[in-house]
């Protein structure tokens, strides 16, 4: 009787185990690392993600960046501007990313903080990216820019489509 409630457990642990890992595959193809953020910006190299917030020492940007065409990013410097509706610099600031190396598919996250800077309507934030892209033995730097509405997030010049994948 003892063998058979040792093997009704083991089987019973089983089944839950492979049922719990089920789950958690299912949860990381849906999940969306992004979806924390309110702004998304898709350019066809890097997509980004983040949230301005305004506070004491100035506005705070915060999102994540995700290499989407390169086998490899490394050295990736992301430089905010936030322009007035003249489109001069009101304030800036430049994130280094940490892990210096980002693999296809892959993110990471970045932050700046605009000192002494204020949104008022009208204000645009100017997104600077440079890094090197790697794929196999040949590398080149590349540099790439968006300008958005600092309070709706909104593209300036172009519009693009809303799409839930990230």
């Amino acid at each position: 009787m003892k063998t058979l409630t040792r093997a009704a457990r083991a089987v019973i642990s089983l089944a839950a185990l492979i049922s719990l890992t089920g789950c958690a595959a299912s949860y990381a193809t849906r999940y969306n690392p992004a979806s924390d953020y309110s702004f998304m910006h898709k350019d066809s190299d890097l997509h980004y993600a983040w949230n301005a917030k305004q506070t004491d020492q100035g506005v705070r940007i915060d999102g994540l960046v995700k290499n989407v065409e390169y086998p490899r990013v490394e050295s990736l410097e992301i430089k905010v501007s936030l322009l007035d509706k003249a489109h001069k610099v009101i304030s800036e600031d430049v994130s280094f990313t940490v892990p210096y190396s980002i693999q296809s598919n892959d993110y990471t996250n970045f932050g700046v903080l605009l000192p002494k800077a204020k949104l008022s309507e009208g204000d645009l934030l100017r997104f600077l990216s440079s890094y090197n892209a790697v794929a196999g033995q040949s590398s080149f730097s590349w540099f790439s820019s968006f300008t958005v509405n600092a309070i709706t997030g909104e593209v300036v010049g172009r519009r693009e489509k809303p799409d839930a994948k990230w």
